[in-house]
């Protein structure tokens, strides 16, 4: 005999009395089996629900005065509350975790405890205050048999009121943390867990086990698992996941006939397994009572002249499934917070990525990126993107309401900021922030890979999450789609050392900015190059926008800054963008609002001095189809929000339009311009930089070459401009020019 597998419920009662007379029976067992006997970690012993002290655990509780209050509470795993249907009408308890009695509600297994610890010579320990270390690995022989088994308790929160089983997912994680640690890497040893419950039960008997825990195990290459509980033998297979669990229940050695399922006898079961051959049986022994000896217990059903029922390792599953429940739950969380701590490369996709900001973990995965362990790129929402906004108003039309909202996602850019600041911003660690609607997260450890949709008016918390792995093949096609996402994502995200600052509002917001660092974009209509208008303003302007010709001007040391631009009217003001990405998304935009817009006419030319400030002389012009008025409120609605700056915040241009000072610095908070909405003011600029002593002269002289060189009375607007600048001191050019339905 290789291993000897007690699967819990050692005792009836949990009385000392009890432990002492198992712990003799184990004794004179394994005196019989001498290999055991010399290494008494080759017996595993988990504890049950029997072995759950219920006088601790009343003298635990106290009885909640306004029940009501936390209802909903006493069906949390990990709750303080619980409800008791033992009373009409029901009673909520409230577990005590404060002052001396804090203790009481672990010493429910102290007597497991002490008998455990004896048992092992103290080599195992059973630690009563903390369920996540609830577990131990028995590893003594794993070099002989090629096998690793970790005991797991699932009577973390078991007691009189609490009748299911529950293993912390954390105790699972960290158990498989410490196997790859000690060298039992899951591809060469066969890593078994042992634990008390069973996964499977009816609805009106709640004291089974969430089988959502055995994907964990699976995941995390545990191949085989062992329960009790049920007193008769079962084979199943509970999860579709990356690795198959095949979970083996067994009877009781000594349960009344009461307490087994009808026809049940005793039983206990004897498994072989070939290693090499990945295959096994389970052999059933039985006996109807006492006084009987065991015997091959006959199976009901078609295999009932059988008694061995055979069994077969498969380490990988090329069908796929939901593999937790939300990306929220403690099993999701812990699962791939293991996986990060050893991994080499992560991705990091999401608004707000929960299982990223839990101390000490975020340090722990950061000082790894820090000293070369592993590359580590992080993709958060940018909160102040009016897309981002988009997404979390949604989210507050939902219950529950979000629980931090824009100023969380703003703290918690911040402190991965300070992380990354205080480790000399190492290459090996990226921050960025990204702008567009978000629809999932996605998470990318080495070569798994982890997707939760963002449902509509739903946190991502409560998604189901769904993984690939590029190791199965049937996964590829995903694997290829989320890949193209992620590179697509990466292409268009910013550097959130350009949009926040330190401990601060994000510097879009704020207006100090590197203009190097920027991207120029602008909305023009530029006349045709044939037309009269067009050949009158390129004449005092001395640039040829169209043909990017700088030309001899009468009037050089008067155009000012209206040279750089060239003769247009303004659509949508000089802004700039943290990438080309970002513009190129903002030209796409606008050709979309340019689909429901036909060509149009603009016509009254009006040259005015002193317009649209007391420096400048310009054409005012007059649009009688509304077009021009209707396109600028969807851009500012649409694209300014969305910029980064804008000439005015940049020092390129100044306030000095109107003595309206408190409303232009409102726009500019909000839209980045000031002189937008009704204090748009379609017009052609000429000059900028003529004293109101010479406009009067300068004016006439342009109204005789106006009246000479011009013939139009109105012009159409067919085309409008992207402009761009491709230096900082450069004039704009012509990016490209879309054209207006007819």
């Amino acid at each position: 005999i290789g291993l000897v597998l007690l699967s819990g419920d050692i005792s009836q009662h949990a009385d000392k009395d009890e432990f002492s007379r198992a712990e003799k029976f184990l004794v004179d067992l394994i005196i019989e089996l001498p290999e055991i006997n010399r290494d008494r970690e080759k017996v595993v012993i988990v504890p049950g629900n029997h072995d759950v002290c219920w006088v601790h655990s009343n003298s635990a509780y106290i009885k909640e005065p306004s029940p009501s209050k936390h209802l909903a509470e006493t069906h949390m795993q990990e709750s303080i509350y619980r409800l008791s249907l033992d009373y009409w009408p029901p009673k909520i308890f409230r577990r005590i975790i404060e002052g001396t009695e804090k203790d009481l509600y672990n010493n429910r297994l102290k007597q497991f405890a002490l008998f455990y610890e004896k048992f092992y010579g103290h080599k195992q320990r059973f630690p009563l205050d903390d369920p996540e270390g609830q577990y131990s690995i028995f590893d003594s022989f794993t070099q002989q048999l090629g096998v690793v088994v970790v005991g797991f308790s699932s009577c973390a929160m078991n007691d009189h009121l609490w009748r299911r089983g529950w293993i912390h997912p954390n105790s699972i994680s960290a158990a498989a943390e410490e196997l790859d640690r000690r060298g039992w890497s899951r591809e060469k040893y066969l890593r078994v867990a042992v634990w008390h419950h069973n996964i499977y039960g009816n609805p009106d008997k709640m004291d089974f086990m969430d089988s959502k825990l055995t994907r964990l195990m699976a995941d995390l290459g545990f191949t085989i698992g062992f329960h009790g509980h049920i007193h008769e033998m079962s084979k199943q297979k509970p999860a579709i996941v990356r690795r198959e669990l095949l979970v083996i229940g067994a009877g009781s050695m000594s349960a009344a006939p009461n307490e087994r399922p009808e026809g049940v006898p005793l039983q206990y079961n004897i498994v072989g397994i070939s290693l090499k051959q990945r295959k096994g049986w389970v052999h059933i022994r039985g006996r109807s009572n006492m006084y009987e000896a065991w015997h091959a217990h006959y199976q009901y059903g078609p295999n009932r002249n059988d008694c061995w029922v055979p069994i077969e390792i498969q380490d990988r599953c090329e069908t796929r499934g939901l593999i937790f429940a939300k990306s929220d739950s403690p099993e999701f969380r812990s699962y791939v917070k293991n996986l990060m701590k050893s991994a080499k490369s992560i991705v990091m996709i999401g608004t707000g990525l929960n299982v990223l900001f839990e101390d000490p973990f975020t340090m722990e995965i950061m000082d790894r990126a820090s000293d070369g362990s592993c590359r580590l790129e992080i993709y958060l929402a940018d909160p102040s993107s009016p897309m981002i906004e988009m997404r979390l108003i949604e989210e507050e039309m939902g219950d529950p309401k979000p629980p931090i909202g824009e100023s969380g996602l703003l703290r918690r850019l911040n402190m991965l900021l300070n992380i990354w600041k205080d480790r000399k911003y190492p290459e090996t660690i990226s921050i960025k922030v990204f702008t567009h609607y978000p629809t999932f997260a996605l998470i990318i450890v080495d070569n798994e890979y982890f997707i939760y949709p963002y449902g509509y008016a739903t946190l991502g918390n409560f998604s189901p999450v769904l993984s690939f792995s590029k190791e199965v093949r049937a996964d590829q096609y995903f694997i290829d789609f989320l890949d193209k996402q992620c590179n697509l994502i990466k292409a268009h995200a910013i550097d959130a050392r350009m949009t926040f600052e330190f401990g601060r509002q994000p510097i879009r917001r704020r207006r100090t900015f590197d203009i190097k660092n920027l991207q120029p974009f602008a909305l023009y209509f530029i006349p045709p190059i044939t037309s009269d208008l067009y050949l009158f303003g390129t004449k005092i302007l001395g640039y040829d926008v169209r043909n990017g010709d700088l030309q001899k001007s009468a009037w050089s040391k008067q155009v000012g800054i209206a040279q750089e631009f060239g003769f247009h009217l303004t659509l949508c003001d000089s802004l700039y963008f943290f990438n080309e990405a970002e513009v190129k998304s903002i030209q796409e935009e606008i050709k979309f609002i340019l689909k429901n817009f036909l060509t149009f006419n603009i016509s009254g030319f009006l040259l005015e001095a002193g317009f649209p400030d007391k420096n400048s002389i310009s054409i005012r012009v007059e649009d009688q189809s509304g077009s021009l008025e209707a396109l600028h409120h969807e851009i500012v609605h649409r694209v300014y929000r969305r910029a980064a700056a804008s000439n005015y915040e940049l020092g390129l241009a100044s306030l000095k339009r109107d003595k309206d000072i408190d409303r232009a610095r409102l726009m500019m908070e909000r839209y980045h311009a000031p002189y937008i909405f009704h204090r748009f003011t379609p017009h052609f600029t000429l000059l900028t930089n003529v004293s109101p002593e010479e406009q009067p002269q300068v004016l006439k002289e342009f109204e005789k070459m106006f009246s000479q060189k011009v013939q139009e009375q109105t012009i159409r607007v067919e085309r409008l401009a992207f402009m761009t600048r491709l230096a900082e001191n450069d004039r704009w050019v012509i990016k490209e020019e879309i054209q207006l339905y007819r």
